[in-house]
């Protein structure tokens, strides 16, 4: 197996209240890992969402067993419960995952659930899908909470690309003798 990752390199979109200067909001996050929350965003205290631009992936041409994933760390401000999640575009449309309940007061590490199958096509991924080739390219990724009340700090997002090069596939072989 291989991976690739990308961090923001613009914002794509915004829904509510986030904090930071849009247009550069992506600034602020793009530096995963940041365990330290030294710089963040805050989303409150509605329900909304923000996503991403990033550069390209090369995954190369014939690679299989592809899926994706967020990585990034989370806290909230008060004792209630709020919800946030990744997001994704995938050509032209916005997809949500599942979604994890911040720890008040703590930053804590998060990793979605790991995407294997292109949620616009319902299929595996392509490679033309993850390197940004086609009507069903992965286009942006981000954040959506259903529910941020108490307000929600994101200290740095990534995503990350899993695949298996092509002429890479394990098999076993098994030896009697």
């Amino acid at each position: 197996m291989a991976t690739a990752t990308r961090n923001p390199t613009s914002d794509e979109a915004v829904s509510v209240t986030w904090s930071g200067v849009a247009g550069i909001r992506y600034l602020t996050v793009n530096d995963y890992p940041d365990s330290l929350g030294l710089t963040f965003l805050t989303h409150g205290t509605t329900a909304g969402n923000l996503t991403f631009g990033f550069s390209v992936f090369s995954i190369p041409a014939g690679s299989t067993n592809i899926s994706i994933l967020g990585r990034w760390y989370d806290r909230k401000n008060a004792a209630q419960n709020c919800n946030i999640g990744l997001r994704a575009k995938v050509g032209g449309n916005y997809y949500n995952g599942g979604s994890f309940s911040p720890v008040n007061g703590t930053w804590t590490p998060r990793t979605s659930a790991s995407i294997s199958t292109n949620p616009k096509t319902g299929v595996a991924w392509t490679v033309d899908d993850i390197n940004g080739v086609g009507s069903n390219a992965l286009e942006a990724f981000g954040w959506f909470s259903t529910d941020a009340n108490p307000a929600i700090d994101l200290s740095s997002i990534q995503i990350e690309v899993t695949y298996t090069p092509a002429g890479k596939a394990f098999s076993a072989i098994s030896i009697i003798g």
